[in-house]
């Protein structure tokens, strides 16, 4: 997957299956998410933190707003997060570095 290009990172999910990736997750607001789309301005692209597995993407719309996001298989357990998930921004310059070093193996 190219680093850095959300467009494959996505045509990747769709087509292999779930995507390893590393972010840059050093932010009380990763810590302490709940819920929503995941937006932190403060993530850095260049170096990363923490990996996770992406499981799909899709957009949330209320009605008056969308938002893309990844849906993000976390580690921490149940208790953490949307139910262990996390949906992170997508389509917004790869924040947290999310396409960065996404990668999946060859059987």
């Amino acid at each position: 997957i190219a680093k850095g290009n959300e467009t494959a990172l996505q045509i990747a999910i769709a087509t292999v299956g779930p995507i390893g990736i590393a972010v840059d997750d050093l932010h009380d607001s990763f810590f302490f998410y709940a819920s929503g789309v995941y937006d932190e301005p403060a993530c850095i692209t260049t170096d990363w933190s923490h990996t996770m597995t992406i499981v799909g993407y899709d957009t949330f719309n209320n009605g008056t707003t969308k938002q893309d996001y990844y849906n993000v298989k976390n580690s921490w357990g149940e208790t953490w997060g949307w139910y262990g998930y996390i949906w992170m921004s997508r389509n917004k310059n790869n924040q947290c570095g999310i396409a960065n070093w996404a990668s999946y193996p060859l059987v």
